[in-house]
């Protein structure tokens, strides 16, 4: 986003799990995994469709929903982006 120009920032793109009984670990445990691989820059950001069931997770893990409304990888889907400091 352009909010972010001049800071260390990196995204995480298509985080998801596939169905599975231990979806909840294996979300939790790929969330770890993302957040230390990410830990040296400053700031965190998802692009998530607003309809998106991962919304709640990545509030859950500390990323804050950003005001207004973007497209979704350019397709006619809408999307929030959320960040998350890393200090």
């Amino acid at each position: 986003p352009d909010a972010l120009a001049g800071t260390r920032a990196i995204r995480i793109a298509d985080f998801g799990v596939c169905q599975h009984a231990a979806r909840q670990q294996m979300e939790t445990s790929l969330m770890d995994k993302c957040l230390a691989v990410c830990n040296p820059y400053d700031v965190i950001w998802v692009n998530e469709p607003i309809i998106s069931s991962s919304i709640g997770f990545f509030e859950q893990n500390g990323f804050i929903k950003q005001p207004g409304i973007s497209r979704f990888e350019g397709l006619a889907l809408e999307s929030a982006i959320y960040l998350k400091a890393t200090s």
